[in-house]
Formats: C-alpha cells, sequence, structure tokens
C-alpha cells in the first residue's frame, strides 16, 4: 500500500485494497498527522501508525475487512481528542502512546488494547475507559490470544507477567475525566512500577481486575485514588503499594495471590473497608 519511513505523509481520499500485507505502514514514530477520508480494505493488515495518526469516527475511514483487523501502533503523543471503538484490535508495537495534557482518549467498551514488549502508555491529559459486566475493556499483553485472537501472527500463545510495561498516571491528569470501569488489565509490570501507577492524581479504578504482574498489581504516590469493587490478584509482588501521603478509599475489593495484599508506607492514610483479602503470600495488610 503506502510505506512511510522517516516522513510524515498526509494520507486523506485513498482507495487502498488487495494488498498483501499492510495497506498503510509508518516505519517509525513520527509526528504524522491523522489519516481522514480513506477506504483501506481487503488488505492483510489495514495499517501500522504512529499514535498521532490514529483516526477517530469523525475522520471518515472505512477500516475493515482485512485479513487481520488490528490496527497497529508506535508509541508517540497523541494531542488531540480521539474515541475509539472495538471495531479493531489495537496492538501498540512499541514506545509509549502518551496522551498529553489537556488531550482526551476514550475507549468504548469491548475494546482490546495489546502492548508489545516494554511498550507503555503515560496519560497526562484523560483516559475514560468505561467497559460495562460481560464486555469489558482489556489492556493485555501482545502475545495474550485470548483477547483479541492471533493479533501479532506469531501462532497460538497466551500472555506472561512483564510482557509490557505499565498505565502511568501523572499529576497533570484531569481527574474528574478519568476513569477505568469494568477494564482488566493483566500481563504488564516490566518497568518495576507496577501494572498501573497513580502519582499524584485522585481517579477512579472501579469494578475492574488487575493481574498477572510481574511485580505490583497497582502503585500509588501522594494520591488519593478511589478504588471499588476490583479484582486485584496473582501479582508477583504486592497488590496495592500505597507510598508517601495520601488517603486512599480502598473498598469492596477483592485482593489475593499476591506477595503483600496492601502495602503502606511513609504517612498514608487509607481507609480500608469491606474488602475480601485473602491467600497473599505474607502479609494481607501491611
Amino acid at each position: 500500500g503506502i510505506y512511510a519511513q522517516y516522513s510524515t505523509p498526509t494520507i486523506n481520499g485513498n482507495s487502498i485494497t488487495g494488498n498483501s500485507n499492510y495497506g498503510v505502514y509508518h516505519y517509525d514514530a513520527r509526528n504524522a498527522p491523522e489519516i481522514q477520508g480513506n477506504s483501506i480494505t481487503g488488505n492483510a493488515r489495514p495499517a501500522r501508525l504512529p499514535m498521532s495518526a490514529v483516526p477517530g469516527p469523525a475522520a471518515g475511514n472505512t477500516l475493515l475487512p482485512n485479513t487481520n483487523n488490528t490496527l497497529e501502533i508506535h508509541g508517540n503523543t497523541l494531542s488531540r481528542s480521539l474515541v475509539l471503538s472495538p471495531d479493531l484490535v489495537y496492538y501498540q508495537v512499541s514506545g509509549t502512546t502518551t496522551v498529553a495534557t489537556g488531550a482526551s482518549l476514550q475507549l468504548e467498551p469491548g475494546l482490546v488494547w495489546k502492548f508489545g514488549t516494554g511498550a507503555s502508555m503515560t496519560v497526562d491529559g484523560a483516559l475514560r475507559a468505561e467497559g460495562s459486566a460481560g464486555n469489558e475493556i482489556v489492556f493485555t499483553s501482545y502475545r495474550d490470544d485470548s483477547a483479541g485472537g492471533d493479533s501479532n501472527g506469531g501462532g497460538a500463545s497466551q500472555g506472561q507477567p512483564g510482557d509490557w510495561g505499565r498505565i502511568y498516571f501523572s499529576d497533570t491528569v484531569i481527574d474528574f475525566l478519568t476513569r477505568l470501569d469494568y477494564v482488566s488489565v493483566r500481563y504488564g509490570g516490566s518497568s518495576n512500577q507496577g501494572l498501573v501507577y497513580i502519582y499524584r492524581a485522585n481517579i477512579s479504578l472501579t469494578n475492574s481486575e488487575f493481574r498477572d504482574s510481574s511485580q505490583r498489581g497497582i502503585q500509588v504516590y501522594q494520591a488519593s485514588p478511589t478504588l471499588t469493587g476490583n479484582a486485584i490478584v496473582d501479582n508477583a509482588e504486592l497488590g496495592i503499594y500505597l507510598w508517601s501521603n495520601g488517603s486512599a478509599l480502598i473498598d469492596g475489593n477483592t485482593i489475593s495471590g499476591n506477595s503483600y495484599g496492601i502495602y503502606a508506607a511513609d504517612s498514608v492514610a487509607p481507609s480500608i473497608h469491606n474488602n475480601t483479602i485473602t491467600d497473599n503470600g505474607t502479609w494481607g495488610i501491611y
């Protein structure tokens, strides 16, 4: 189709079909513009794009059917607001996707987002990921064929702890617009800071699961998030790590199969109510 190497083409209004590989392929993560008004169908895969070029519904593209309906992404900065539907699987092959200050990324129920080795997401603006019971949003490993099928084309495989990095919420996050609800986050932790790292951001994580990290499940630094109704299970080290001030609300969660259930350190004052904390390797609450 179209191959872009060390370049930032404007790709608008094309019919790209019948190619034996990608419809559009960006070699690297340059700040290319959003693709618009294209019909990209009947190819092996629709596209590999930098995050800056990933289109929303208003861009007027047709991106399926293709043989493998996976949109591949090089992590870079998203500086606009973007809504993504679950029609495609999103596979971030490399780098860090950063939702810039003032920008927002909204993911619709049922969407699957996979991360390649070492890939991560940083939220400086807003991330709104609201699934529903039985139609959860999934953040997982590129090897996890149980969600979205064989997206990387490597044959049958399953995710492993540490396959990818983390989702990081910074101190510039728009708290009231940022929420994870009915979300599954699994098989990350290679950054040694957990599946989810909340840094001075008072956000809500509800009705979700955080599991199979190679290190911590949720790490909180100088923040007062709301953690309710979650399953935080089978993480290699700490289920929840609260560090350096803050007053998190931890209510109605299942916390099991971790090394420590909840680890609270350095002047934190959490409210811990109505949780089921069982079968952790050492302490339930330390």
